[in-house]
């Protein structure tokens, strides 16, 4: 079975260190991206990955992103962190295929556990 594997797209860390320590007596990678290509480089090499998005660091490259996941050929889950001002969009980020949005009020140990909840439905 594939290590799983956690992908964070934002632009400035909070999520990724956050998630690593979540995830320190786990075997699950956690790999921070700051732009959409190094994020579609890391899921050609990671089968059983699940997305976080931070919206709110980069509102059109999640969006068109969200886009890409969904006209891949076995798209990964993908949780989008966003704001109360970025929770209108909720339902049209969902609509592009997000599993989950969040807002930030959400703890890290809250994050971590949708995550594991996102593996086990994958495999």
């Amino acid at each position: 079975m594939p290590e799983p594997a956690v992908l964070v797209f934002e632009k400035r860390p909070r999520w990724t260190p956050e998630l690593r320590r979540q995830f320190a007596d786990e075997n699950v990678r956690i790999r921070g991206c700051r732009s959409t290509g190094d994020a579609a480089l890391f899921l050609r090499e990671s089968p059983l990955c699940v997305v976080v998005i931070d919206f709110e660091a980069a509102p059109a490259d999640s969006l068109q992103f969200l886009g890409r996941m969904m006209d891949g050929p076995s798209p990964a889950p993908i949780v989008v962190v966003g704001t109360v001002q970025s929770a209108e969009l909720e339902w049209s980020i969902r609509e592009l295929g997000a599993a989950a949005f969040l807002r930030e009020c959400y703890s890290g140990s809250e994050l971590a556990r949708l995550c594991r909840r996102q593996f086990a439905a994958e495999s």
